[in-house]
């Protein structure tokens, strides 16, 4: 299990972070991770960041394969700065971005609702075989691009007492 990780690095520190899990997981092995949806944008106020990175319409420009990262400033005081680029910062991931990315290593088997955190988004992982001969998209260039989540993806359909995205019954209690 993964809290609050993958929304805080950089595309490319979550890339080397997959590609180790995804190494160390039995075949059919499950991880969950969270992640951050578009909403945090506006409540962080990353979106004042990443706003050129969104075009003309913010709002449909979310609904695709984004991965938005703002790093911390690179201080030399800070535990995470190494010297060069800064890999710790703050991170939305959008729905399709984790099916576009992260689907030659991993299946989605549900998307869930955190009651302790509205901005913390559990997405449960089931470990793929990667394609033979194949290079896992795990393997991404070093350049990071601008990514973020899907409102319908986190919308109340996922929340106890509904549907997940599998079509199993969730109880409240889960």
């Amino acid at each position: 299990y993964s809290f609050s990780v993958f929304t805080h690095i950089s595309e490319e520190a979550s890339n080397k972070c997959l590609a180790a899990i995804h190494a160390s997981q039995s075949p059919g092995g499950l991880f969950v991770v969270t992640v951050r949806p578009p909403s945090y944008l506006q409540l962080s106020g990353m979106i004042d960041s990443v706003g050129d990175q969104l075009g003309p319409n913010p709002e449909e420009a979310l609904k695709g394969p984004q991965y938005l990262f703002v790093p911390h400033a690179s201080d030399p005081e800070h535990p995470q700065f190494d010297g060069t680029e800064m890999h710790y910062g703050e991170a939305v991931i959008t729905v399709p971005y984790i099916e576009e990315n992260w689907s030659e290593l991993y299946e989605i088997v549900d998307i869930g609702f955190s009651t302790s955190d509205m901005y913390q988004v559990p997405v449960t992982l089931r470990r793929r075989e990667p394609i033979t001969g194949s290079t896992p998209t795990t393997t991404w260039p070093t350049s990071a691009r601008p990514c973020a989540l899907r409102r319908s993806a986190i919308s109340n359909r996922t929340a106890p007492g509904s549907r997940s995205r599998t079509g199993r019954f969730r109880s409240a209690s889960a």
